[in-house]
């Protein structure tokens, strides 16, 4: 994934005073905290949900089964479909904006590290923000374009988010958040042809811009 113009140079900016170069291994550039302010873009047009289709599925998923072989009147109203059909739009609001859960397989790996922390994959429709929640524990990790946070004592969803096949590119970055846990120093990291990171601490988040 290439790191756009426009985004390394607003990671630029955030990081006046840290020192960058370029090399095929990686080299952390750590300064004290800046306590800059992490505002989360909402960006656009990669996870959709088709409402028509929602509603027709719900339709038709309200109505008896029928069996050639057995009296349609003898048959229990199909409540099980009807609730499962809730269960796939099961949507969360957080402020403006109003999450629905994910379950599409091509979210698999982004589904497998919210089941191993008891929670679930919500995304903001005609949108690429989501987000991992737990029921009880609310927010364990946000993403968006070009970003990722999450709550310090929920950290691990963070580096669970890092650690799959997608992030090889960005060497170092799962060494880099621990790197900023235990001291608090921000991490910058250029990897060269637009392929570089940017890790600090905000207000009890650890936040990762690439």
């Amino acid at each position: 994934m290439l790191l756009s113009a426009l985004g390394f140079a607003s990671i630029g900016t955030a990081c006046q005073g840290v020192e960058t170069e370029a090399s095929e291994s990686y080299q952390f550039h750590s300064t004290k905290p800046s306590n800059q302010y992490v505002r989360m873009a909402i960006p656009s047009n990669t996870f959709s949900i088709d409402s028509n289709e929602v509603k027709e599925i719900t339709e038709v998923s309200a109505q008896p089964v029928e069996k050639p072989t057995e009296t349609p009147r003898e048959e229990p109203p199909a409540a099980e479909p009807v609730d499962h059909v809730e269960d796939e739009v099961e949507t969360v609001i957080i402020g403006d904006y109003t999450y629905h859960k994910i379950l599409d397989e091509r979210f698999k790996s982004h589904i497998t590290i919210a089941e191993k922390h008891g929670a679930h994959l919500y995304g903001i429709p005609e949108s690429d923000g989501f987000m991992i929640y737990h029921e009880s524990e609310g927010i364990l990790l946000s993403t968006s374009t070009g970003a990722a946070m999450a709550d310090v004592e929920h950290a691990e969803v963070l580096i669970d988010y890092f650690s799959t096949e997608d992030w090889t590119e960005y060497t170092g970055i799962v060494e880099g958040i621990k790197h900023v846990l235990e001291t608090g120093e921000e991490v910058s990291v250029d990897l060269g042809d637009y392929v570089g990171y940017f890790i600090s601490l905000d207000n009890g988040r650890i936040v990762v811009f690439w």
